[in-house]
């Protein structure tokens, strides 16, 4: 992972918002997020998958019994 070097605008937005996009072009091309944030995104993205995987698992739980037999 590459270090970027911001300077206290962007972080002031980070720290306030959570997020802050960096234009480039005046088109946005980066995305600065706390780290945090990251790490608590990343696991809600696994809990749901869980909930899916379970959601799926109650929905065919016939015919996996089937295949089981």
């Amino acid at each position: 992972m590459g270090k970027l070097n911001v300077d206290g605008t962007e972080i002031k937005v980070v720290d306030e918002h959570g997020t802050a996009v960096i234009l480039k072009n005046n088109v946005p091309r980066y995305l600065v997020i706390d780290f945090s944030k990251a790490e608590k995104e990343k696991v809600a993205s696994n809990e749901d998958v869980f909930a899916i995987s379970e959601r799926l698992i109650k929905q065919n739980m016939e015919a996996y019994g089937v295949l089981a037999k």
